[in-house]
């Protein structure tokens, strides 16, 4: 036969650019994808911190105001100081061997705290009162915990946590008339003379987020009520979120 032909093939493949073309590509994409993970992992924590500071919020909340709107509630005991300003028997006496008083006021920014009374089978805590029949709740904060002690019972129970200050003012009711029974002013604890002129109170709460949201640390400055400002302004901050609830309480039957 005839001398043999060599077919020559065309190679097929990648060329080297081609190679390097598509792999700065696949890096783009890559580098895409991670900024998009990265993006919805920063909101996801985000809305998990946020949801986490609102639910502390309600807490705190529906606890205070659920147990001070009973202050002085009665059925069939009468319930006499239903802000308890008696001596606290679970906190330690001066030199002179004076003690703080149940309800009393923390000073500067520090947490006020808050005893009230009321007619109950049972305390804030769930615990049975003794033969009285009065439950007597103290709400402090307390390691940046809403807490409560119920009667007789040094040990208190966390109810809410992320609250760096909380700040209590007193609605005092001035009017003559015995079918006006709504606060006419606000003040400290300290400029009450007399509880049982007390129809309202109204509660301030500074609630903080967990973990840190922010992208960046930032100052701050919140004022609660009539306490200093808390703030942070020596250019350090944090990258907490917070907020501040104010809460306005009648008590209707302290007021009965």
């Amino acid at each position: 036969g005839g001398p043999m032909k060599n077919h020559l093939q065309k190679s097929s493949g990648f060329s080297l650019v081609e190679i390097m073309i598509a792999s700065t590509l696949s890096l783009v994409l890559i580098g895409g994808v991670m900024q998009i993970y990265q993006s919805s992992k920063v909101t996801y924590n985000l809305q998990n911190e946020l949801a986490d500071l609102q639910e502390n919020e309600r807490i705190a909340l529906n606890v205070l105001n659920s147990n001070i709107r009973m202050a002085g509630f009665s059925q069939n005991i009468p319930v006499t100081s239903f802000i308890d300003r008696s001596d606290d028997p679970y906190t330690d006496a001066d030199a002179e061997g004076n003690r703080p008083k149940l309800t009393r006021d923390g000073g500067g920014n520090n947490s006020d705290q808050i005893t009230i009374r009321y007619q109950s089978d049972v305390d804030c805590l769930g615990q049975d009162v003794p033969a009285t029949g009065i439950a007597i709740n103290t709400f402090f904060i307390q390691n940046e915990e809403l807490k409560c002690r119920g009667n007789g019972n040094a040990a208190s129970q966390p109810l809410a946590s992320n609250i760096e200050s909380m700040q209590i003012l007193y609605g005092i009711n001035t009017s003559s008339d015995a079918e006006d029974v709504a606060p006419d002013r606000y003040v400290n604890i300290d400029a009450v003379s007399d509880v049982s002129k007390v129809t309202g109170i109204r509660i301030a709460l500074l609630i903080r987020s967990a973990g840190a949201v922010k992208s960046q640390p930032e100052e701050y400055s919140f004022t609660l009520l009539d306490a200093p400002p808390i703030e942070d302004t020596d250019d350090v901050g944090d990258r907490h979120k917070r907020q501040v609830v104010t809460s306005t309480i009648l008590l209707r039957n302290a007021a009965m």
